[in-house]
This record gives structure tokens, C-alpha cells and sequence, in this order.
């Protein structure tokens, strides 16, 4: 991610964010939206402060990958699913309607994945791949073709290519609720995370700012939303908001020649 911030921090906390090109933006409280990419964000901050292991963002929110595939929908096509809702097909991924100034219908592979590797530090963490995005290997693409395009809604693909294909990514944590809380380490207490979205949490995007505001001037949300948004000392036990998310495979495994020399 061409934009990852590094914060800035003193004995009082946190102070600023400061750009890779070396700008700094300072202010009283500062929020982290930065999805899949906050354990990596936050690793050299971690290290610094000798942030244990069970004490690092890694184990609250780690990043997931997705392959999806879009499709340009014709106007007569277009017409045909105008009422269109989201399709979720098992376990195996979604539809999602086309927009009308994009006519792009989406096909999401819901099995997902993680990139895994090895900080300076010696800490492991899944990151992003630092590459286009759109590069998704034949592998992955023939993958969600058979148990996607040719299961679900298969007359709008068949015998066309997808228009463009892409690896999406999001911060899944271990109960799939949101992450919206302060930071609870004494040096970084001025530092509020608000990531999670565990591939589900788009739909909550109309109300939750409210929500976050909240959390960021010491307002309770009520003891239900607080716990389950709040940071998480213990591992988690029990059902998952969105279980279908969770990684068992490495992208690496999944890329090609074609992946890798693209």
C-alpha cells in the first residue's frame, strides 16, 4: 500500500502519523482505518514498544484474501437484473448485483486466504502481497470458475471472459465482529482502531460511523457492543459471526508461473 503510515510516538503517546515520504500530520487522537494492512502498519510500532506476542493488532485482526471475478453486463442484461438481490451460494461465495454506473456483476470465491510472512522482528504476520492487485493466478481463476460462475446465475459468464479479476482483501478478526477500540498499551493510548470488516461488515456502513465517534470520545456503545468491538485479552471461543471466512491456505500455494511472473 502506497500510503502506509508509521506513527509517530513519544512518552506521551501517540502524536501524529508520519508518511512514508516523511510528512507528519499531527493531532490530539488519531484512528486507524487501515484494514488488511494494520499488523503490518503497526509491526514496527510493536517492536519498538516490545509489544509481546499475544499483545499485538496480528492477534485481533489478520489479513484474508479473496479472488473475484467481474463481468461487463449488457443494457439488456442489465434490465433483467434490475431487482436483482445479493446471491450468497453456501459456503462458497456471493453474487453481488450490478451497479448501474459500472455494470459490473461480482463473483466472490468466499474461500479465503492469508499471505504470510516474517517481520524483521521475527513475527509472523499475513500481509497484502506487494504487487497489482488484479494479477490472480489461473489457478485461483479456474478454482472459483467451478464452484461459482458455472454453479450460480451461469448464463450471464458463460462463453466470455471475465472483464478483470482481483485479489480483495480485508482485516478478518478471530469473532468477525468489528474492531472499534483504543489502543490499551500505555504508550499508544491516544491510538484508536477502527478495522475488522472480516468481509461482512460493508453492510454496516450507513450507521456505524456513530458507533466509532463513540468509541473515540469515551462513550460507552452498551455493555454488548463494547465487549464485542472491544480489544480481546483471551482467545476466542465459540460461533463466529461469518465462520465461512476463515483462512486454511496460504496465496502462495494458490499462485502459478503466470501469477508469479506477472
Amino acid at each position: 500500500m502506497e500510503a502506509a503510515t508509521k506513527r509517530s510516538v513519544n512518552e506521551g503517546g501517540v502524536k501524529g502519523v508520519r508518511t512514508k515520504e516523511g510528512t507528519i500530520y499531527t493531532a490530539d487522537k488519531i484512528v486507524l482505518a487501515t484494514g488488511a494492512w494494520t499488523s503490518d502498519i503497526m509491526t514496527e510500532v510493536e517492536d519498538e514498544l516490545n509489544i509481546r506476542e499475544d499483545g499485538r493488532v496480528e492477534k485481533q485482526a489478520t489479513a484474508a484474501g479473496v479472488a473475484v471475478a467481474h463481468f461487463k453486463m449488457s443494457d439488456t442484461e442489465m434490465r433483467e437484473l434490475e431487482r436483482m438481490p445479493v446471491v450468497v451460494y453456501g459456503d462458497n461465495g456471493e453474487v453481488i448485483p450490478p451497479p448501474k454506473d459500472n455494470q459490473l456483476l461480482k463473483f466472490t470465491n468466499a474461500n479465503t486466504f492469508t499471505s504470510t510472512i516474517t517481520t524483521k522482528g521475527g513475527h509472523r504476520i499475513s500481509v497484502p502481497p506487494d504487487r497489482d492487485q488484479h494479477i490472480v493466478s489461473r489457478k485461483l481463476q479456474g478454482e472459483t470458475d467451478k464452484i461459482m460462475m458455472s454453479k450460480v446465475m451461469p448464463r450471464f459468464t458463460r462463453n466470455k471472459p471475465a472483464d478483470y479479476w482481483r485479489l480483495c482483501w480485508d482485516a478478518r478478526t478471530p469473532s468477525q465482529d468489528q474492531l472499534m477500540t483504543k489502543h490499551p498499551h500505555p504508550r499508544l493510548g491516544d491510538l484508536y482502531l477502527a478495522v475488522g470488516g472480516s468481509f461482512h461488515s460493508y453492510k454496516f456502513l450507513p450507521n456505524i460511523g456513530k458507533y466509532m465517534v463513540n468509541v473515540v470520545d469515551g462513550v460507552s456503545n452498551g455493555d454488548e457492543r463494547d465487549q464485542a468491538w472491544g480489544w480481546k485479552c483471551d482467545a476466542f471461543s465459540g460461533r463466529g459471526a461469518h465462520e465461512k471466512t476463515e483462512p486454511k491456505r496460504e496465496l502462495c500455494d494458490l499462485d502459478d508461473a503466470v501469477a508469479a511472473r506477472l
